[in-house]
């Protein structure tokens, strides 16, 4: 039970640390960091949303269009998925 109540905190940890990692120029390691979260807590649309936008910067473009659906499924006024994954659509376009 215990661990059940804490599970939120342990996905909000690891969205925590890709952000850093991200900052710091890690985005791989920021993927793992945010693949982990959604693990953990699948309805995170922050962490859909991040590591969709991170996948698009190392080039995995299918990935990344389906953590940013995912991102938008769940919260359909996130401007930034929404943004990165119309610009991914746009670059499939070209």
């Amino acid at each position: 039970m215990i661990a059940e109540r804490l599970e939120p905190d342990r996905a909000a940890t690891r969205y925590t640390i890709g952000m850093v990692l991200e900052r710091r120029g890690k985005t791989s390691e920021a993927i793992r960091a945010y693949s982990e979260a959604v693990r953990i807590k699948p309805d995170y649309a922050d962490a859909h949303r991040d590591l969709g936008l991170a996948l698009a910067r190392v080039g995995r473009l299918d990935e990344a269009r389906r953590e940013l659906s995912t991102a938008l499924a769940l919260s359909p006024e996130d401007a930034r998925a929404r943004q990165g994954l119309d610009e991914l659509r746009q670059d499939t376009v070209r």
